[in-house]
């Protein structure tokens, strides 16, 4: 188990790569909790990850693309941050190497606002979607505001979508490709 807490080793980048990273696949039983980022090109990273927690985190000013980026994840917990001033996503679940579908996913209780594109995008990125899915996502009780879109969800199984406070942007809720919701 790895806990990063504010009183965790710091490393310095100095505004110009990523704030933390997971970079290795497997990651596993990971909680990222209290902790403020800004000014960065993209707050938190992870490659493939089982049972990841992120919570209570301040994430803004981010200057390149994304508060939080993960790729596939199983028994994913992302609650009560706030994530603001993005120039792309807030939050991006993303299946981009094939290795793992997510699986097991909760957004909650979180505050994203004035982000570039999306406030939560949940999305497969291989070549024509191929046969993964993000599957048994729960995304609810967030306030997202001032987003081209709200949240967005492609290729998902099982998914809830409940609760939600959005305003701004072009589309508040939008679904594609998607079963079982």
């Amino acid at each position: 188990d790895l806990m990063v807490t504010p009183r965790s080793p710091r490393t310095r980048a100095r505004g110009r790569g990523r704030a933390m990273v997971l970079n290795a696949s497997g990651v596993t039983r990971v909680r990222i909790i209290g902790n403020s980022i800004s000014r960065f090109a993209q707050g938190i990273v992870s490659g493939t990850s089982y049972e990841l927690v992120i919570a209570n985190n301040s994430i803004h000013s981010i200057i390149g693309q994304h508060g939080i980026y993960l790729d596939a994840t199983r028994g994913l917990t992302i609650t009560g941050n706030t994530i603001r001033g993005c120039a792309l996503q807030g939050v991006k679940v993303q299946i981009a190497t094939g290795e793992l579908e997510s699986s097991d996913v909760t957004i909650s209780g979180n505050s994203i606002t004035d982000t570039g594109s999306h406030a939560i995008l949940i999305t497969n990125a291989l070549s024509g979607g191929g046969s993964m899915r993000s599957r048994r996502v729960v995304i609810s009780a967030n306030t997202c505001r001032g987003s081209d879109d709200g949240i967005h969800a492609l290729h998902c199984d099982e998914l809830v979508i409940s609760a939600n406070s959005l305003s701004g942007g072009n589309n508040g809720i939008h679904v594609s490709q998607s079963t079982n919701w």
